[in-house]
């Protein structure tokens, strides 16, 4: 091969080589790019994680704390197994304060609730007759109870419509808040 022959080869093949890199050169520099936007989003991940793990001690401190506060409230909660029978003690609840305040219960039920687990609220209906002494005397036992309880709507008639209130209709509907327990 002469020196000419050798330098068209050389030519040639840069010609081939710079045409072949100008075909392959986009696709190289995607896969370069797909590459550093992974490293890049992995080492985000990685500062993340340190910054959380430098802030674990501080959330377990709060953790311990909300656990302590969460245990204190847990007696003024209704417990149950099950949304209804967290409901049928705010109902056994309603009725003992009527029966010691010498409230005339007419009707006591249920509203619905939905299903849920852990933390339930419940609410019951009651409507009733008492004179104006039952309705404070059951509405103190109310508050004094053991177990949180609110007043989610509430209405006292005088049914009779005199100057002497005898006999008041207390129609009111209760909130409460339940802790569900696992079954065993």
């Amino acid at each position: 091969m002469t020196a000419g022959e050798r330098r068209v080869v050389f030519i040639g093949g840069a010609i081939v080589a710079v045409g072949l890199g100008a075909r392959l050169a986009p696709v190289g520099a995607e896969a370069v790019g797909r590459r550093l936007d992974l490293a890049r989003s992995r080492h985000a991940v990685a500062v993340r994680a340190r910054a959380a793990a430098a802030r674990l001690p501080v959330l377990q401190d709060s953790l311990v704390v909300r656990a302590r506060e969460l245990i204190s409230v847990a007696p003024m909660l209704f417990d149950g197994r099950s949304s209804p029978e967290i409901s049928a003690a705010l109902n056994h609840r309603l009725d003992a304060a009527a029966a010691a305040a010498q409230v005339t219960i007419e009707q006591l039920e249920s509203l619905p609730d939905s299903p849920a687990t852990g933390f339930v609220r419940v609410q019951s209906r009651l409507r009733a007759v008492a004179d104006l002494e039952g309705v404070a005397t059951f509405l103190a036992s109310l508050e004094r109870g053991p177990q949180l309880m609110t007043l989610a709507w509430f209405a006292v008639v005088n049914e009779r419509g005199d100057a002497e209130p005898q006999a008041l209709r207390l129609d009111l509907v209760v909130s409460a808040w339940g802790l569900m327990r696992g079954v065993e």
